[in-house]
C-alpha cells in the first residue's frame, strides 16, 4: 500500500494544483493507476485529512518494522511533497499562528470550514514526521537524500520550516476543557440533545 502511494505521487501533485496548492495531496477517491482525484461534488477542495493519515501510516510501518531504508529512499519524496502541501494551505494569523481555513475531518459529511481539530492535529503530526525522517535520511542515507532534494528543488530552509510551522499550528480547544481539541468551528453552535432517557437495547 505504501509503494502504491509512492507510485501515484505524480497524480497527487496534480491534485494539489487543483486547489492551487504546492506539493501533493493524495485523493480522497482516486483511480488505481494514477492517483488522480475522482471525488464528486468538489470534495477535493477541502477534504484533505487523508494526506496526513497516509504519512501517519508510513511512520507507523517504519517504526513497527524497522525499515528505515524504505523511508530514507522510496518514502522521502512522499514525505516532502505532502509537507509542502500543508505549508501551502496553512494560513498565518496576526498572532503568528497557523490554521487551516477550509477543511473537514474524517466525519466527512459534516460542514467544512476553519479550525477542524482532527485535521489540524494530523497536519501538525504529518509535518513533524516528515521533518524527523528527513533529518534521519540526511544522517543515514545522505546520498539518497541529496538526490531527492535536487529532484524536488528542496532546500534546507524549506525542510527546516516544517517543524517551525508545526509548532505554530493553532489547535482550538473545547472551552473549559484544556487539551480537548474542538471538533470544528461549528461544534459549539449545535443544539445539545437530551439523551438522559435513551436506552441501549440488550442483545
Amino acid at each position: 500500500l505504501l509503494n502504491f502511494r509512492c507510485k501515484t505521487l505524480p497524480g497527487a501533485r496534480k491534485n494539489a494544483a487543483l486547489v492551487k496548492g504546492k506539493g501533493a495531496i493524495f485523493p480522497w477517491q482516486g483511480d488505481a493507476d494514477f492517483g488522480e482525484e475522482q471525488a464528486p461534488w468538489g470534495l477535493y477542495k477541502y477534504l484533505w485529512h487523508q494526506n496526513a493519515d497516509i504519512i501517519y501510516a508510513f511512520d507507523k510501518y517504519a517504526r513497527a518494522t524497522g525499515d528505515d531504508a524504505f523511508m530514507c529512499h522510496e518514502g522521502l519524496a512522499v514525505l516532502a511533497e505532502t509537507a509542502r502541501f500543508w505549508v501551502s494551505q496553512l494560513k498565518r494569523d496576526a498572532a503568528g499562528l497557523y490554521f487551516l481555513e477550509n477543511t473537514v475531518g474524517p466525519d466527512e459529511a459534516e460542514q467544512h470550514g476553519p479550525y477542524n481539530g482532527y485535521t489540524s492535529l494530523m497536519a501538525r503530526r504529518s509535518l513533524e514526521i516528515s521533518s524527523r525522517w528527513w533529518a534521519l535520511a540526511r544522517e543515514k542515507a545522505a546520498v539518497a537524500a541529496q538526490k531527492t532534494a535536487r529532484q524536488l528543488n528542496l532546500t534546507e530552509s524549506e525542510i527546516a520550516a516544517w517543524s517551525k510551522v508545526a509548532e505554530k499550528i493553532s489547535i482550538p480547544e473545547v472551552p473549559g476543557q484544556p487539551g480537548v481539541p474542538l471538533q470544528d468551528a461549528f461544534f459549539l453552535k449545535r443544539r445539545a440533545e437530551d439523551i438522559s432517557n435513551m436506552t441501549v437495547p440488550e442483545h
